[in-house]
């Protein structure tokens, strides 16, 4: 029996790609890094979890843990800011706090300087750009004042030297301000954990989708079609976090 458990909560996908880039390197690195741990995956997007059979909900997922002993529960979201499927997570958690002797979570990722600019580091290394390069990354973003750990992320590239690194997403992504910047050759990143059938469609594959906004312009497109969890950097960076003390807050 397994004492210590982790679960690892994002929107989820019904891309077999996005699933799989999930469990095919980061579940296997943390089975071997955390191995007296019980390891879940779960979705947290209730219209997902009704068009699939095979994604399981946060609910189903703290009942097994329950159900198999598991006294101390740490949470990785799979989240870049605080957004609408943050808090429906920590509702969930609320349910379960008297199951468990201690649930600790880590933050969404770009909620501290310390892990944007570690994020920052390894989307410079792993698609090898010049600061004199003009890069777009392009999440999906969140609502209200959670979208503002997208600029923030902006602001970290340019502290670093990466003064034509732009972070944009779907939410309010406009070329209004920055004509000037999106002309010439410019590189299209996605800033999704997965790169799934949402990320297609909505940054390259739509009619009225970035890539093809950009395209109209007459921009030349270089474009990297992965998601993070495809990078084992990232990967191993993730076991690092979880694998730390400082980040860990009981107290949520």
């Amino acid at each position: 029996m397994k004492y210590n458990g982790i679960l690892l909560a994002g929107n989820g996908s019904l891309s077999t790609r996005a699933n799989d880039s999930i469990t095919s390197l980061l579940q296997k690195k943390l089975q071997i890094h955390f191995a007296d741990s019980k390891l879940v995956y779960a979705c947290t997007s209730q219209s997902l979890l009704e068009r699939s059979k095979t994604l399981l909900s946060v609910d189903s997922a703290l009942a097994s843990f329950t159900k198999e002993g598991v006294k101390t529960l740490r949470i990785l979201p799979l989240f870049f800011a605080p957004g609408k499927e943050w808090e429906l997570l920590l509702k969930k958690l609320s349910l379960y706090k008297k199951s468990f002797e201690s649930i600790s979570l880590l933050s969404p990722l770009l909620c501290s300087e310390q892990n944007r600019s570690e994020l920052a580091k390894i989307i410079i290394q792993e698609n090898h750009f010049t600061p004199q390069e003009k890069v777009l990354l392009a999440g999906h973003g969140s609502m209200g004042i959670a979208n503002e750990c997208y600029t923030s992320l902006e602001k970290t590239f340019s502290s670093m030297g990466y003064l034509n690194v732009r972070v944009k997403t779907l939410q309010d992504f406009s070329l209004q301000g920055e004509e000037d910047f999106f002309t010439g050759e410019l590189t299209l990143l996605p800033l999704f954990f997965c790169y799934g059938t949402h990320a297609e469609k909505d940054l390259f594959q739509n009619e009225d989708s970035i890539a093809s906004c950009l395209k109209k312009r007459g921009i030349h497109l270089k474009e990297n079609k992965q998601g993070l969890l495809e990078s084992e950097a990232f990967c191993n960076y993730l076991c690092q976090r979880i694998a730390g003390e400082e980040e860990w807050n009981e107290n949520w």
